[in-house]
């Protein structure tokens, strides 16, 4: 690759020679205290969890004394004039007003009379400081060497360099050897996932290394530091444009061996791996914090702004969600990609008709429709086989107007028709109406069931639901054709009708296979307690009993499948609203944390998806696999979430 092809260096966003640096990183609403010994990287350590930031943090100190200190040039300059601040009474006479001067020429005695007073007026300037426009340079070799252990030791010393340069009050930018001239940002936990994304299979040829040597040889900023951390070099690689070189090998005792050779000379550093849970999840981008702090968008007279009380309603599979927008009488409808990286599908709005109370709403793989009600009959707005029908009384079907959420609502629509529409009203009646049929006039309401405590659509033929009965919690699948009340496929005692219930399940050849949860007796919100989580059977029989324990003021709102098992864990809030957590038996991960209250959270009950709208009214969508979250405004504009 000769000179003239050699590329330039790809920087995020070059800066003013004058300009400040901007911060290296977002300080994040801490859910634990930070040992002393860890305060200097407080804020890049609160993107991790506890047993992450003792793992880490066990690095950074053994890597810190080893690194030696800063010199490059600091953040600081001669000062220089610019422009003027203010007339003062005293200064150097070149400075002298030319109004003073023109005394001077008219009236000499005055002019002499004012100056031995110290009655002149002299221009001061207003000076600043020119910044030095440096930074730091690190370049990661990402190659086959350097996978799995080595990358833990890549994280010690990004956070290092990080903090180093903000110490310095320069800018902090990384590479990759793979990647010639393409420097990145270090400024928040994307960033950082991005960083450990970054693997390559091969190792960087000379050709890459060339390329690397020529666009910083071009770099026209003043020289800082320039970091290469990897394996060893090769003796036909030329390190000439590197200040510091870091050299990471494993070792064959589970230990890492560290040297750094830099300016102040060599050192030799042993790092012992973390424990092997912690270490997994750092390489698997598995943070406690993903920080939504997005600028804010639109004014308070804007329209289109979500609902902050109706939680987001997720369609089958997750694939779409419907929210509610706030004084209207419509909602924004999101499409979620089904792919990472995928372009998201364009973000439209459905209104109904206005002034009417949409009573509840199902979103379909096409459609979003609802009931409409009103004081003497229900709407069936965009229901396919349903038109209006009369409103059952008020002791059979509880549903008072004003409502902050829609009512559960699951909509059969297979093959065969009719379709059935099921409703679980305020006092826990489970009811079903059925379409209309050619010649038959339209069936009024069936009551299914009483005392039901949740309902899911299982697919477009079953129903799941939760009842009490009998001093029991059944979990019971119904089928819209059949006499039957349903079967039951398992069920646990409760000699008190518990005040929540939540599923959470999938059907496949063997059924529904998922799992519900609870609370236990005497667990009030206020005072926290224990929860049961109990896996579905497919027989009439007890279900297995999992204890989970919630602590005070902490709301659950659901549950998932943890990543990389078989088994669910609640999705609860914390007492400030910001952070969701990911609640086990043994184990409470942080799913995402925001810079602002979270508002309301909806779980999906036949996938993993979480969709949240914080108070800043912005939807964000997640998974508890460490897929990068989603986010939207209220008009359907794409934000950043992390």
């Amino acid at each position: 690759m000769s000179s003239s092809e050699q590329p330039r260096l790809a920087l995020p966003a070059p800066a003013d020679a004058v300009a400040t640096a901007a911060p290296i990183a977002k300080a994040t609403p801490s859910p634990m205290p930070m040992p002393v010994a860890l305060q200097p990287w407080r804020q890049w350590l609160e993107w991790l969890e506890p047993e992450q930031v003792g793992a880490v943090g066990d690095l950074l100190q053994r890597l810190q004394s080893a690194m030696g200190t800063f010199r490059g040039p600091q953040q600081r300059g001669e000062h220089e004039p610019a422009g003027i601040d203010e007339l003062r009474r005293r200064g150097p006479y070149h400075r002298l007003l030319l109004s003073e001067w023109a005394i001077a020429d008219a009236a000499p005695d005055e002019f002499l009379r004012r100056a031995s007073s110290g009655e002149h007026l002299f221009l001061s300037p207003r000076y600043e400081t020119r910044k030095v426009d440096a930074r730091i340079v690190a370049l990661f070799d990402t190659g086959p060497a350097q996978l799995g252990a080595p990358r833990l030791a890549h994280i010690a010393l990004w956070i290092l360099l990080a903090r180093r340069a903000q110490e310095a009050g320069i800018a902090f930018c990384w590479g990759t050897a793979a990647e010639p001239g393409a420097l990145h940002d270090a400024d928040s936990a994307r960033q950082l996932k991005q960083f450990l994304a970054k693997r390559s299979w091969t190792h960087a040829d000379a050709a890459a290394a060339s390329a690397w040597q020529g666009a910083l040889a071009d770099d026209r900023r003043t020289p800082g530091e320039c970091w290469r951390i990897g394996a060893a070099c090769g003796d036909a690689e030329d390190t000439t444009a590197f200040t510091h070189q870091v050299d990471i090998q494993r070792e064959w005792l589970g230990a890492l061996a560290v040297r750094i050779v830099g300016p102040g000379g060599r050192r030799d550093v042993a790092l012992p791996l973390p424990p092997a849970g912690a270490a997994a999840k750092l390489l698997r981008c598995q943070f406690a914090f993903e920080v939504a702090a997005v600028a804010e968008t639109g004014s308070d007279d804007d329209v289109e702004k979500l609902s902050l009380k109706q939680p987001p309603l997720i369609g089958p599979g997750g694939e779409r969600i419907a929210v509610a927008l706030l004084a209207t009488q419509a909602a924004m409808i999101y499409t979620l990609p089904k792919r990472e990286g995928e372009t998201r599908a364009a973000t439209r709005s459905m209104q109904w008709t206005s002034g009417r109370e949409l009573m509840c709403a199902v979103l379909g793989q096409k459609h979003f429709g609802g009931i409409i009600a009103d004081p003497d009959h229900l709407h069936f707005w965009k229901i396919d086989g349903f038109r209006t029908r009369s409103r059952p009384p008020n002791e059979r079907f509880q549903a008072p107007p004003g409502q902050a959420h829609w009512l559960s609502c699951a909509w059969l629509s297979g093959g065969r028709k009719p379709h059935h529409v099921y409703v679980l009203d305020q006092a826990g009646r489970l009811l079903c109406w059925q379409g209309e049929q050619a010649g038959q006039a339209p069936a009024l309401a069936e009551q299914i069931a009483d005392h039901v405590l949740a309902i899911a659509r299982a697919d477009g033929e079953r129903l799941i639901f939760l009842r009490h009965r009998q001093q029991r919690v059944e979990l019971v699948l119904r089928r819209r054709f059949g006499d039957d009340a349903g079967t039951v496929l398992g069920h646990a005692a409760a000699p008190e009708e518990p005040e929540q219930a939540f599923l959470n399940g999938r059907v496949s050849r063997s059924g529904w296979n998922g799992a519900w949860c609870m609370p236990d007796a005497g667990t009030t919100l206020r005072g926290g307690g224990r929860w049961s989580i109990h896996p579905a059977r497919h027989d009439d029989g007890p279900c297995r009993q999992i204890r989970v324990q919630i602590g005070a003021q902490w709301r659950v709102f659901g549950l998932v499948t943890m990543p990389g098992s078989w088994d669910h864990a609640l999705v609860a809030l914390s007492p400030d609203r910001r952070r969701l957590s990911l609640i086990g038996p043994a184990s409470h991960d942080v799913l995402y944390g925001a810079d602002v209250p979270i508002a309301t959270v909806s779980v999906a009950t036949d996938c993993d998806v979480i969709a949240l709208v914080t108070e800043h009214r912005r939807l964000v969508v997640l998974t508890p696999g460490g897929e990068k979250p989603l986010a939207w405004s209220g008009e359907g504009e794409v934000l950043d979430a992390d």
